[in-house]
């Protein structure tokens, strides 16, 4: 099992877009047979404001780059 991230650090008042994004990517996922593996985190207070992270759990590496 892997965990696969990805951060983006987005300008004020942009991040509520890139999370629309992700939701939308998560959907897509799901018809690949990735089901409920999918978190989508957002940042509330830290050095880098409009943070968004974006989790998913692999099976392995080889499912993750045939799904792409």
């Amino acid at each position: 099992m892997s965990l696969v991230c990805d951060i983006m650090h987005r300008k004020p008042g942009n991040a509520r877009p890139m999370v629309n994004k992700f939701k939308a990517r998560a959907k897509a996922i799901n018809k690949f047979g990735f089901k409920n593996q999918f978190r989508i985190l957002t940042d509330v207070s830290s050095r880098w404001y409009w943070t968004v992270v974006a989790k998913m759990e692999i099976e392995s590496l080889k499912a993750y780059t045939t799904m792409s």
